[in-house]
């Protein structure tokens, strides 16, 4: 969550937090051996980019490359941010982000290894809404759901439209399997369920969620989503227990040594077993922290 690749990019000190957050990439990868790795938005500071965001892009998912593990990615808040200080000439109007949401998801579909899907809403902004079917051992059987949405930003609102809510109910109507979403700004259940007593991790930041969801966490918890994981609060990487029996709500971990925060440097791991699941928080130097088993929407 949240590598903010691209900022300061004609100094120093930018380029050396990339190489940072590149060396994290390559350790987490190297001690999980993942099937998937998830990019939950944020990958790009789109506000300090001027027009080499596709290069940037290509920085974030080498380690993906390199190590021959697939990925799939959401879109957070700063992507597609207005550059700083770049206004029209005599007028107030911000200059747009000059790589759209619709060309960076297309140049990261473009990569052989890339599991993401553009899934354009009729909102006319979001682009990042898909899901994908895990296979068992056999390859033939899909057992696990993943679904991915894009919570907006940087050049639109913040918020969940009502088509992509419809969207989810649509594609999740006749699901029984296990099923987990991913997407980067928390939805207003997150602050209420940050006062949980058993809520388990970091907990060194506010929640700062999107505008309105417009019944997506009831529509998640109908659907019996067992799990949500976000980005976008960079002091926070816990889980706790939805309300009324709805989704476990998590928080990835700051894994960028872009975007603001001292905190040291992680992600976090989705195990999935027949049965159940884990998550827990794999640290840059190795240690594991704030393990959770997930079964059906609660801790075990």
């Amino acid at each position: 969550a949240d590598l903010h690749f691209g900022e300061n990019e004609d100094g120093t000190w930018g380029p050396k937090q990339d190489l940072e957050s590149l060396a994290l990439l390559r350790e987490v990868i190297k001690l999980e051996d993942p099937d998937l790795v998830v990019f939950t938005g944020d990958q790009l500071t789109g506000n300090n980019i001027r027009s080499n965001a596709t290069a940037y892009w290509s920085e974030v998912v080498s380690p993906c490359e390199e190590a021959g593990v697939p990925w799939a990615a959401v879109f957070g808040n700063h992507e597609t941010m207005p550059f700083e200080g770049g206004r029209r000439a005599h007028t107030n109007v911000e200059v747009a982000s000059s790589t759209s949401r619709h060309a960076l998801l297309q140049f990261d579909m473009s990569h052989n290894l890339s599991r993401s899907c553009l899934g354009e809403m009729g909102d006319g902004h979001s682009v990042s809404n898909y899901y994908l079917d895990v296979l068992d051992a056999s390859e033939k059987v899909a057992v696990t759901r993943l679904y991915f949405m894009d919570t907006g930003g940087g050049d639109y609102d913040e918020k969940i439209f009502p088509d992509q809510v419809n969207w989810f109910k649509n594609v999740s109507a006749n699901t029984t399997m296990p099923s987990y979403a991913y997407f980067h700004i928390p939805l207003p259940a997150y602050a209420a369920a940050a006062q949980h007593p058993a809520c388990v991790g970091m907990a060194q930041d506010g929640v700062t969620p999107v505008a309105t969801d417009s019944g997506l966490f009831q529509a998640l918890q109908d659907a019996g989503v067992v799990a949500t994981f976000v980005g976008h609060d960079h002091g926070n990487d816990w889980c706790c227990p939805g309300a009324d029996g709805g989704p476990v709500l998590c928080f990835g971990r700051h894994s960028g040594y872009g975007g603001y925060g001292s905190w040291a440097r992680g992600g976090r791991v989705l195990s999935i077993a027949p049965g159940g699941a884990q998550s827990y928080v794999r640290m840059e130097s190795g240690e594991i922290l704030h393990n959770v088993t997930l079964a059906s929407t609660a801790f075990v």
